[in-house]
This record gives C-alpha cells, sequence and structure tokens, in this order.
C-alpha cells in the first residue's frame, strides 16, 4: 500500500508537508504515524530556498551562488541538474601510497640508516634488510630488520644539526623520547587511527642526543620527498648518529583507500560554492591535511579534473533547519 503525501493544512500539525506510513490517513495521523514531517525543529525542516548553480567551462571550473536571510550553515541537498532530469554524482575509489604511515614522522632522502655493516641511504634500504636500533631499558644497540617502507611528499621540514626530519618525529634524548611538536605527533596518531606508543616532549636547544647536543632547529619551507621505515622489536633506529623512532608501531606504509566524489561543495550562511578536484596540490588534494603532507596516489589512478564541473548545472535545496535543533 502507498504512502499517503499532504501538502496543506495538516488536521493537528499546520502547514506543511507529509508523508505517512502505508496505511495511516496523513491527515489525522498522530506525529508516530508521519515519517516526514516539513515543520519539524530536527531533520527535514523548512524548505527555504531552492537555487541553481551553472559552472564555469574555463578558469576554475566553479559556480557560486547565494544564500539570503540566514544566520546559520544550512543543511544543503545538491544534484547535478539538466533536461533529462537529476543526474547521479560520480564518485571513485582510489588510494594513496604512504597514507599508513602516521605516527612515526619522516627522514629525508639521504639520512644515514646504521646497520651491522655500516651506513645506508634511506631511499636504498630494503624490507627485511637488518639494521641497528636500541634496547631502551638494557641501555644497548641490538640487531634488528626493517618490516616496511613508504614514501611521500612535505611541504616543508626541520634541520636537527645534521638530521632532517618532519616536525612529528620522535628522536631519542636525555630526557626520553622528543620530537619538535609533540602535538602533531598526537594528531598523526589520531589520524591514522594507531594508539600513541611513546609520549613525546618538546624537542629544544641544548638537548642531548647520542651524538652530541642539539644545536639547530630550523624549519625549512620547501618540498621534499620523505621516508619511512617500520621496524620490528626495538621500534627505532639510528640515523646520522641519532637514535629515531620507526612509524607508529610498525605499521605498514601500504596505501589507504579512499573515496571522492566528482566534485566538492562548500557551504557558508551566505554562499553555495561547487567546484571540481583538479589535481594533487595544495586545497585540492584529498588526503592534504592540516600537518602539510600531500601523499601519492596509486599509480595508474587518475583525478576526477575539471570535467565533471565544466558547465554543469548543480540544483541546490537549502533547508531552514534552527540552528538549536
Amino acid at each position: 500500500m502507498a504512502n499517503r503525501v499532504l501538502v496543506g493544512d495538516h488536521d493537528s500539525l499546520g502547514y506543511g508537508i507529509y508523508v505517512s506510513k502505508p496505511g495511516k490517513d496523513v491527515r489525522s495521523a498522530t506525529g508516530i504515524d508521519l515519517i516526514f514531517n516539513s515543520e519539524t525543529a530536527y531533520g527535514a525542516g523548512s524548505l527555504h530556498q531552492i537555487t541553481d548553480i551553472t559552472c564555469a567551462s574555463s578558469g576554475t571550473y566553479s559556480g557560486t551562488a547565494a544564500i539570503s536571510g540566514l544566520a546559520y550553515i544550512p543543511f544543503v541537498h545538491i544534484s547535478e541538474y539538466d533536461n533529462n532530469g537529476v543526474q547521479s554524482i560520480p564518485s571513485f575509489w582510489g588510494r594513496s601510497s604512504g597514507g599508513g604511515s602516521g605516527g612515526g614522522g619522516c627522514l629525508l632522502t639521504g639520512a644515514m640508516i646504521k646497520h651491522p655493516l655500516g651506513e645506508t641511504p634511506i631511499e636504498d634500504v630494503r624490507e627485511g634488510q637488518k639494521i641497528i636500533g636500541y634496547d631502551t631499558e638494557n641501555e644497548k644497540e641490538i640487531e634488528t630488520y626493517i618490516v616496511n617502507k613508504s614514501k611521500h611528499l612535505v611541504n616543508s621540514y626541520y634541520k636537527v644539526n645534521d638530521l632532517k626530519i618532519t616536525f612529528n618525529h620522535p628522536i631519542w634524548t636525555e630526557k626520553g623520547w622528543a620530537c619538535i611538536d609533540p602535538l602533531a605527533y598526537y594528531a598523526e596518531c589520531q589520524k591514522y587511527s594507531h594508539v600513541p606508543i611513546v609520549a613525546p616532549k618538546k624537542l629544544e636547544l641544548g638537548d642531548l642526543l647520542f651524538n652530541g647536543k642539539v644545536e639547530e632547529i630550523e624549519r625549512v619551507n620547501k618540498t621534499a620527498q620523505v621516508w619511512s621505515i617500520g621496524v620490528a622489536n626495538t621500534h627505532n633506529y639510528f640515523s646520522n648518529g641519532v637514535l629515531v623512532h620507526n612509524t607508529m608501531n610498525g605499521a605498514a606504509g601500504g596505501r589507504s583507500q579512499i573515496k571522492w566524489s566528482g566534485w566538492r561543495a562548500t557551504v557558508t550562511s551566505s554562499q553555495i560554492e561547487i567546484r571540481p578536484w583538479l589535481n594533487s596540490g595544495a586545497n585540492q588534494n584529498y588526503m592534504y591535511d592540516h600537518i602539510g603532507i600531500i601523499h601519492d596516489k596509486a599509480s595508474g589512478l587518475g583525478w576526477p579534473s575539471a570535467v565533471y564541473t565544466s558547465g554543469k548545472t548543480f540544483r541546490c535545496f537549502v533547508y531552514r533547519i534552527p540552528a538549536d535543533g
């Protein structure tokens, strides 16, 4: 049996749009029997405005529309619309390399990794290779091995003496593990759903390392290739004479799988903007985050690009839902 719909004055609830459960009379149904009520303060709310946005066919391939008369950010439903009616929203699954390497930070290309036969640049070490770690409880060097390795790009890094690292990378000092920005370490743990296994303090000038004092902490605003390795047992290793932590608990660098659509929208209390995913640059990258990391996308996958908004029209339904509802 079909649902019953009323557009008009409900017997007890006033004017609006109502949909009842099958077999129920929408004109006299109770609130429990109604499955849609445009006048409720929750969920549906009242329809405030319907507006169309046609995106540009060149330049930024974006389009905007004004929202009037609201003091809060509303709920907005957006659908692509043309002469054939409402169209589907294209979406895609993709992967990014290095996405699972959170929690331990990274080292730049050229960092020397200590192993039983000497040292090797981090970009040349391999999974399964024996390296030297440190037993912090018994205070002695021990052999361990690399369990995984990954790489990605960062748009800035730090120089700690002659070691080049990301600012969330813990290194061993006389006061225990420390990093340039401990909050960034915890933020990355949360981002990748890792449980923090160290509690880093803030790294400061004068802190004692294995190879001397911290004499320099300098930020470098430059895009660079960085590497993460996971280490068995000790979860640490030596680089340029400094004991550094590995990726979170040896977590796989691998690739993270994500989903993105052919376009994206931002909504404020006064405007709707629709724009495409253009490329993997800052503010365009679906994996761009607050700590400035741009992860590589897996080979063979393309970005949705501007074709998904170029010249297209999107119908936007703005709902008036009270801010306290």
